[in-house]
């Protein structure tokens, strides 16, 4: 669902609300016995869902010399799937697996301007703020730490 609002002739509020899948998927049938994964519940991740809310501006200014762009975005996402290294297995094994609930925001500006001569300056800056109050199994959790050893944004871990 969207709207739009015209300011004026040169400029626009809008705003959309969009809810997508990404649908079920299957842990690599050659990282273990297939029966196995079943019978623990690895061998398929659930589907993830997302509730995407955006707003905007955008204008044209001084005789559309001037472009401005202003967006703020907030996804809520419920069974993320992740990617995660199971350690409790005698060979790590990555899968794939489903967070709880995770949240991302942020926003981003953009700024064109065309000189008199017809030269175009561009800019765009954002800011993303990932994945928040995003939890994972604890027994899957072994790539909580990147490769720096520093503990990834979106993984607190969830005591069962």
């Amino acid at each position: 669902v969207g709207l739009r609002r015209n300011i004026d002739e040169d400029s626009m509020l809008y705003g959309t609300v969009s809810q997508g899948i990404k649908t079920a998927a299957f842990n690599s049938l050659y990282s273990q016995d297939p029966a196995i994964s079943l019978a623990a519940g690895t061998l398929v991740a659930d589907a993830e869902f997302v509730t995407s809310y955006e707003i905007g501006y955008k204008s044209r200014l001084m005789d559309d010399r001037i472009e401005i762009n202003l967006a703020a975005f907030y996804m809520d996402y419920e069974d993320m799937q992740v990617s995660t290294t199971d350690m409790t297995a005698a060979v790590p094994l990555l899968q794939l697996s489903n967070a709880a609930a995770s949240t991302s925001q942020g926003f981003e500006v953009e700024r064109h301007a065309r000189s008199a001569a017809g030269c175009t300056q561009s800019g765009a800056g954002n800011h993303h703020d990932p994945a928040k109050s995003c939890t994972v199994p604890t027994t899957r959790c072994g790539d909580c730490r990147d490769e720096r050893g520093s503990t990834r944004p979106w993984c607190r871990r969830r005591h069962d």
